[in-house]
Formats: C-alpha cells, sequence, structure tokens
C-alpha cells in the first residue's frame, strides 16, 4: 500500500520536476524577448553580413525555444 506521506513525496518530485521545466522555458523566452528587442535597436543600414548572422541567431534560439515547448508539452501528457 501507498502511504499518504510516499504520495506527497512522488507529487512533490513531480511537481519538482514541473518547475525545472518551466524555469528552462522562462529563460527560453527571455533570450527570444531579448532578441527581439536587439534587431528592434538595430537599424536597416546594417551590413549584410551582419543581418544574416542576426537572423541565424534568432532561428537558433526559436528552434531551441521551439524544441523545449515540445519537450514540455510531451512531459505533460504522460
Amino acid at each position: 500500500t501507498t502511504t499518504r506521506m510516499s504520495r506527497a513525496l512522488v507529487l512533490f518530485k513531480e511537481l519538482q520536476d514541473e518547475a525545472v521545466e518551466l524555469q528552462r522555458i522562462e529563460k527560453s523566452v527571455k533570450d527570444l524577448k531579448n532578441q527581439r528587442e536587439q534587431r528592434q535597436k538595430f537599424t536597416y543600414r546594417m551590413s549584410r553580413t551582419a543581418e544574416i548572422e542576426e537572423a541565424k541567431r534568432s532561428i537558433e534560439k526559436a528552434s531551441e525555444f521551439r524544441g523545449l515547448i515540445e519537450e514540455y508539452i510531451l512531459a505533460r501528457e504522460r
């Protein structure tokens, strides 16, 4: 039989894992927000090379964010 304490510990562990996932997602959201803000600061006089590098960084961050969200959704479905 499962005691109330063991059920509470399992629930605590699940919530702790979820909190860690949410922290990872929050960091990724902040990174994306910073990317957007940086992009807004640039002017259109930026060199073509700089534009391409900035676009690559933005795509990379967006891909990371999408992966984290997909992992989180899959974890919540279990």
